[in-house]
């Protein structure tokens, strides 16, 4: 039997002869190289595109990380949609004040809480409702899309984006998309469509 958990004594008590694994934290280097991937997800020729000032703004923001790959992650989903120094310097001073807020908690439980609210709050306004209408579904369940696009129509979640231009589903799709490309959702699995 596998057991997962994030609480140490939960694991213990279950079996005290059993093996426990813990897995360790992502280096400096493997830290950056994920968010690197992440980031600049879909992008050709990922090293032209990474400025030295961007390197390093990127490497300051994923030490905040402390190894997380799951706050790594949400921050490299958050700044997929960035392409300029810019902006990367508005995720980094909201990132900074985020961080500041969550002192005094356990350090690597508030990262991940306050990478997490970021990333939440980052959403344009129309992904909102969208990635909150999620929390009706069990966590670690498969939502046919057809199905959440339905829903999302029939609360009027989703209109189309000017009259007569795109269909209500299609908004949906784009939607969709962009909560996947900020890794707020995953893939379980691909149909032919």
């Amino acid at each position: 039997m596998l057991l997962t958990t994030r609480n140490k004594e939960v694991a213990q008590h279950i079996d005290r002869r059993g093996f426990l694994r813990e897995p360790q934290c992502l280096s400096k280097e493997e830290s950056w190289e994920l968010l690197k991937k992440k980031a600049f997800l879909g992008k050709d020729d990922l090293d032209y595109r990474i400025n030295i000032d961007m390197e390093k703004l990127g490497r300051k923001m994923v030490a905040r990380c402390v190894g997380l790959p799951l706050a790594i992650t949400v921050l490299g989903g958050l700044l997929t949609t960035k392409n300029t120094l810019n902006e990367w310097n508005l995720v980094e001073e909201n990132f900074s004040s985020y961080l500041r807020r969550g002192k005094g908690h356990e350090q690597e439980q508030s990262t991940v809480s306050e990478v997490l609210a970021l990333s939440y709050h980052e959403l344009p306004y129309q992904l909102k409702p969208c990635f909150l209408h999620l929390g009706h579904f069990p966590v670690d369940f498969d939502i046919p899309t057809k199905k959440m696009f339905k829903m999302w129509m029939a609360e009027g979640i989703v209109s189309p984006m000017l009259e007569g231009e795109e269909t209500m589903e299609h908004v949906a799709e784009c939607y969709l998309g962009e909560l996947l490309d900020r890794c707020m959702v995953q893939v379980g699995e691909r149909g032919s469509t």
